[in-house]
């Protein structure tokens, strides 16, 4: 699994890498599209902007979301992404956060994606990790994933990975 690294995520995870960057963007619809220029314009749409539950959008948007009053956006919490994808579609929020690569490889290989736009906006770019279960990994398996990862990236082939799905 792939994630940022967070002091509430080290209680219980291991961490090998990092493996890329990733980069969160404001996914919607381009026929309605909305024009973004700071994290604050979030927070002054008309619809709803729908969010994954235990998702991590950064320490930025984390603290202003805990700064939202009640008049400004409101933000759905939603248990995966084709909720959020029901939701755009049918016009009931004005787009999600989501990691830029999964909206670019959504948008070339389900035709559920060809009419979204992302906003050149950046919410969060933080480089992520292969993340370990710490009560299911032991101690000589998590040395032996770290040095595969360092073989791997050394040998250049992580490179060429990222290259090949642009997520470098």
């Amino acid at each position: 699994m792939s994630v940022t690294k967070t002091p509430v995520r080290e209680q219980f995870a291991y961490f090998i890498g990092p493996q890329r960057m990733e980069t969160i963007v404001f996914a919607m619809n381009s026929g309605e599209p909305h024009q973004l220029d700071s994290l604050e314009s979030l927070f002054h749409l008309s619809k709803p902007i729908a969010i994954q539950r235990n998702a991590y959008y950064g320490e930025a948007f984390t603290a202003r979301l805990a700064r939202r009053t009640d008049s400004e956006t409101q933000f759905i919490y939603v248990p995966d992404n084709q909720v959020k994808l029901n939701l755009l579609k049918k016009g009931r929020i004005a787009g999600f956060l989501e990691e830029k690569f999964n909206i670019l490889y959504q948008s070339k290989n389900n035709p559920d994606f060809e009419k979204f736009a992302i906003s050149p906006l950046v919410i969060n770019e933080n480089p992520v990790y292969f993340a370990f279960s710490k009560a299911r990994t032991s101690s000589e398996r998590l040395q032996r994933l770290s040095q595969a990862f360092e073989r791997v990236k050394r040998s250049g082939k992580l490179a060429q990975i990222t290259a090949k799905y642009g997520v470098n």
